[in-house]
């Protein structure tokens, strides 16, 4: 959970760094070892493009996930960040890898997505 001061800082700036949360050193290799699967599982899509590994098959792209990914958006110590700045009763959108390779030219310049979200009130937070 965010501590009063870093709600207040999310709300004015738009984001915050949570500064008592983090991962454990197994639960980090755990997360390598999952984005390295689905790296490796979907060769045909570029990296980038990795939306909602938490899935197996899901839409847009039919990424095959890998069940890190599941348990990361559903771990209770991130929904509980969530839910401070969102309060209770999420819903989960979608899952994106951003892996942009060091080689890679594609630029995406600043925007935000929220106006192409079917979400009413539109209000999100990315995690």
């Amino acid at each position: 959970m965010l501590s009063k001061s870093e709600i207040k800082a999310y709300h004015q700036n738009g984001y915050v760094v949570p500064k008592g949360f983090r991962f454990e050193k197994n639960e980090l290799a755990k997360l390598q070892t999952g984005l390295s699967a689905v790296l490796s599982k979907n060769p045909t899509i570029m990296p980038d493009r990795l939306m909602n590994p938490h899935l197996n098959k899901g839409k847009p792209y039919l990424v095959e996930g890998d069940p890190v990914f599941h348990w990361l958006v559903h771990d209770p110590r991130i929904l509980r960040i969530a839910e401070s700045v969102m309060e209770p009763n999420l819903i989960l959108l979608f899952t994106h890898l951003f892996c942009k390779p060091a080689a890679s030219t594609r630029s995406v310049p600043r925007h935000q997505d929220g106006p192409f979200w079917p979400v009413e009130p539109m209000k999100s937070c990315t995690i």
